[in-house]
């Protein structure tokens, strides 16, 4: 037998089994929830990180879709699943299907000597974010596409110093990275 006839009789196989798991996956619709309060990121860091920060200014850097390439940060993926400017989301693929994972790289150039907060907004349907830089590996979950929570990590750096961290989406079937925003905390 050919090599084509071998592929032609196992692609049917392989479309059947990514319906079933879509089927069964309960994908949700993306949405975007907008920029988290300062209010609410202040609670996460506090719950997270046991740290009282008060009056969070607005990120000195903030990447999404939309701005992957910023003064002082860049984002870029390896196997994104849709790269989508319209709704300001990187669909990301999870580790579900062996071999086909999304994986994000963030790097980050401090613009000061200080202490920063990175934060990332995602979403999707009962799956965990994990993020690893200098701090080691920190998860969160979302149980819904409606969720919108956001995972933190704090780094402290000199000016120019530079921030390399990477990031992926564990279980469910697809994420959704939403927002990196870099706080210069007090």
């Amino acid at each position: 037998m050919s090599e084509h006839a071998n592929r032609t009789e196992l692609e049917p196989a392989v479309e059947q089994w990514t319906l079933e798991a879509l089927q069964e996956a309960k994908i949700g619709r993306a949405s975007r929830a907008g920029r988290i309060s300062s209010a609410r990121l202040s609670e996460a860091v506090r719950h997270r990180h046991d740290q009282l920060i008060e009056g969070l200014d607005a990120p000195v850097i903030s990447m999404s879709a939309r701005h992957p390439w910023v003064d002082g940060g860049r984002i870029d993926m390896f196997k994104p699943g849709r790269w989508d400017t319209e709704y300001d989301l990187v669909f990301m693929s999870s580790d579900f299907a062996p071999n086909s994972a999304s994986i994000g790289y963030g790097a980050v150039v401090a613009p000061s000597d200080g202490t920063y907060l990175v934060a990332v907004r995602f979403s999707g349907h009962e799956t965990t974010l994990r993020l690893q830089g200098p701090w080691g590996v920190q998860t969160a979950f979302s149980a819904t596409t409606s969720d919108h929570p956001t995972l933190t990590a704090v780094w402290t750096g000199a000016a120019g110093a530079h921030l390399n961290f990477t990031f992926l989406f564990t279980g469910g079937i697809i994420g959704y990275l939403e927002a990196i925003d870099i706080h210069l905390l007090g």
